[in-house]
């Protein structure tokens, strides 16, 4: 693999830790704010648990970000030893990327479970 190989991957890799770290800022803001409506009932709340699984799955993906950026710096530090640094790059993007979509499944999971409330909240509400 060449540098710009390196470089290209790296880049890539970066993009998804920006995207991961955006959407556990989201997620936060979506359990703190106050400009929309939240469930009431106990059970309604445990829609919330989705984001655990998500968040670590994001951090699993951040870490594997971070192990590639630290690759590409030994790249260009020591050109010489490029094969070996680069030896695992491509497994460690495809465990980045895998860690990122399976974080997506559960924050999409949990906006699903929370469209459903919201949409029938008023029919659950009259059942009681």
């Amino acid at each position: 693999m060449d540098l710009s190989g390196i470089q290209a991957i790296v880049s890539a890799s970066n993009t998804v830790v920006n995207w991961s770290m955006s959407m556990i800022a989201a997620s936060l803001l979506a359990i703190l704010s106050t400009s929309y409506i939240k469930p009431v009932g106990k059970w309604a709340k445990l829609i919330y648990l989705a984001f655990i699984p998500g968040w670590f799955n994001l951090v699993i993906s951040i870490n594997w970000g971070n192990s590639l950026t630290r690759r590409g710096i030994m790249a260009t530090l020591y050109p010489d030893r490029i094969n070996a640094i680069t030896e695992k790059m491509n497994d460690e993007f495809a465990n980045e990327l895998s860690g990122f979509y399976l974080a997506l499944v559960f924050f999409c999971a949990w906006l699903l479970m929370y469209l459903l409330w919201w949409v029938f909240q008023d029919f659950l509400s009259k059942t009681k």
